[in-house]
């Protein structure tokens, strides 16, 4: 429960900033070129960072180094308090970036600590709480930011979220803390820095090929649909903000709902697919289609009706992905390979959205579905394969 709670706050704090951050930025003076820029720092050093702590995790301890990275996160957000400073703002974001590794941290605590038929109601659980983190934190940062001195009051609560999951974290239990070889903790943190890029090396990455990919695949076409989310819907069908965040929530509610039906779906749909290959096809054909529908009839109304399956089809991908993922690590690499995996939504962000935008200013921006559904294709098209290659092998033995 613990767990859980960290997740929901620490992703609370990410929906309430990210609607009113470019508005912010925008305050401090900060051009149009600096905020996207700022964006994509943001991307490279999630990307880059994450899999190192996954590994130093490894190494030195997840619970140790989640106080740390929780420490860290509420200093970054104490910078944000000095609310005329663009600088200072800056460096908040760059300290955040760097440091921003909660849900890889408890993913890989929960994926040690959790009894393996345990572990996908715990995963969904999570996901569940993303999605209503994502519900709640947009309306709250909308409204605050209203007020007087909003943003000092975004603030403020980022704070009091930070040292809440700070205070929280020292009582997570971390079973490889516990049981960790002492002379790893002795260690200068020179040799465990350094121990935590041989660890990235010895992992055996053609075992993780296939995940790593399809959810490249997954979130490069998710990234170009939300790149251009707002300008399609409010500059070409001429929704209103209001219209937009309902349509935004009711993605969100129906990943909660998802999340949560996951274990009876699994038990009552997919109980011969206990590798989650099948479930994987499904998740991208469903996709897929629900984009093509999109391209088809384009308008409003069908935005919300693709929200809505897409909210179905990405928690099914979501907790297969993690299924898959967890059962083919060690226990001395969970961090590892968890950091690494989360990465891949920052590597998406840092090519994808370029493309959209210029493609989307050249072509039109309904024109960007065709990029979202070439991404769903080569994922229905790989997952096929490797359905029928795992079909063949259970044959064969």
């Amino acid at each position: 429960m613990l767990l859980y709670f960290i997740c929901f706050l620490d992703l609370l704090s990410l929906g309430i900033l990210l609607p009113v951050a470019p508005v912010q930025l925008a305050s401090l003076g900060a051009s149009r070129l600096l905020i996207g820029g700022l964006t994509s720092v943001h991307a490279f050093l999630q990307l880059t960072s994450g899999p190192f702590v996954g590994s130093w995790s490894d190494t030195k301890g997840r619970k140790t180094l989640l106080i740390q990275c929780l420490s860290l996160i509420f200093v970054s957000n104490i910078l944000l308090l000095f609310t005329s400073s663009l600088l200072v703002y800056i460096i908040s974001r760059i300290l955040f970036g760097l440091t921003g590794h909660v849900q890889i941290l408890v993913r890989a605590i929960v994926a040690c600590t959790i009894e393996k038929s345990a572990q996908n109601d715990a995963f969904a659980k999570m996901g569940a709480a993303a999605g209503l983190s994502f519900v709640i934190g947009p309306l709250l940062g909308g409204v605050l930011n209203s007020m007087e001195d909003g943003f000092f009051k975004i603030a403020v609560l980022l704070n009091t979220f930070a040292l809440i999951n700070l205070s929280i974290s020292f009582f997570v239990i971390d079973i490889d803390v516990k049981d960790q070889n002492k002379t790893l903790k002795k260690k200068p943190i020179v040799m465990e820095l350094t121990q935590a890029f041989v660890n990235l090396k010895q992992i055996d990455w053609n075992i993780f090929w296939d995940l790593f990919l399809f959810r490249f695949l997954c979130e490069s076409g998710y990234s170009a649909f939300f790149t251009t989310f707002g300008i399609v819907l409010m500059g070409h069908f001429g929704a209103s903000q209001k219209e937009m965040g309902v349509t935004i929530s009711l993605f969100s509610v129906t990943m909660i709902v998802m999340n949560l039906a996951m274990g009876k779906i699994n038990e009552k749909i997919y109980a011969e697919d206990p590798r989650g290959y099948q479930r994987n096809f499904h998740g991208f054909l469903g996709l897929f289609s629900t984009f093509c529908f999109l391209y088809a009839f384009p308008g409003f109304h069908s935005y919300i009706i693709v929200m809505i399956v897409m909210g179905i089809f990405r928690a099914i991908l979501d907790s297969t992905w993690m299924e898959m993922l967890v059962s083919r690590t060690s226990e001395t690499n969970k961090g590892t390979i968890t950091g690494s995996f989360e990465s891949i939504v920052q590597m998406a962000n840092l090519v994808t959205p370029v493309l959209a935008t210029y493609i989307g200013e050249n072509y039109g921006y309904v024109q960007t579905y065709l990029i979202i559904l070439m991404f769903l294709l080569l994922g229905v098209t790989i997952s096929n394969y490797c359905l029928r290659v795992n079909q063949s092998r259970i044959k064969t033995d």
